[in-house]
């Protein structure tokens, strides 16, 4: 039985997810020193709070057409081509403009720009 509280280790799933993408079970068990099954049960429940998706043999927080990933797995994926989309846009906007932007991660990279952009 492992020492580890399961939020402590679930934290640590979400983690390494966050870098990779996807895992199987044994690697996630290896990781936090648990059995498969423990790791069945912290898979149930992130996938119950919508934080991951489970998936057969394993667990991803790739965007799906059924599961929106984390935002900050999306602000790591593509990361250089959206600064560049993000500097191209903010070159639009002239000062004084009103400019509605959504929550999206492509957009978030627009806004280091728009500072300097300001009247």
């Amino acid at each position: 039985m492992s020492t580890v509280k399961p939020d402590i280790r679930q934290g640590v799933i979400l983690d390494h997810l966050m870098e990779v993408g996807y895992a199987d079970l044994s690697t996630l068990a290896k990781l936090c020193g648990v059995s498969q099954m423990t790791i069945h049960r912290d898979l149930d429940a992130l996938d119950d709070a919508g934080l991951l998706r489970k998936v057969r043999g394993g667990a991803t927080v790739e965007a799906s057409s059924h599961f929106e990933s984390n935002v900050r797995y999306r602000e790591r994926v593509a990361a250089s081509e959206k600064a560049a989309i993000g500097e191209a846009a903010a070159a639009l906007i002239e000062p004084g403009m009103s400019v509605m932007l959504d929550d999206g991660s492509t957009v978030g990279a627009v806004l280091p720009h728009l500072i300097a952009r300001a009247p």
